[in-house]
């Protein structure tokens, strides 16, 4: 896991079986998500950065994976 100490707000970011683990405690408030990520992730590639007490959080999708657009011709 990664901890993050942004001013008094302290992040911990995990990954683990395709579940991205958010937590966050301010003072004495807590905070806790966890996300399912869909397998077109490449969770290997996760990053994430705190700037002004904002946690961002990447997370890149597989290249042959990624939508393709294609020409739809209308009638």
């Amino acid at each position: 896991p990664q901890h993050i100490k942004e001013g008094v707000i302290y992040f911990n970011v995990n990954v683990e079986d395709r579940h991205l683990h958010i937590k966050a405690e301010k003072e004495h408030r807590k905070f806790e998500r966890k996300y399912k990520i869909h397998d077109s992730y490449d969770l290997n590639q996760t990053s994430a950065i705190c700037k002004d007490g904002i946690l961002t959080i990447s997370i890149p999708k597989y290249e042959d994976r990624k939508a393709k657009s294609i020409t739809v011709k209308v009638k």
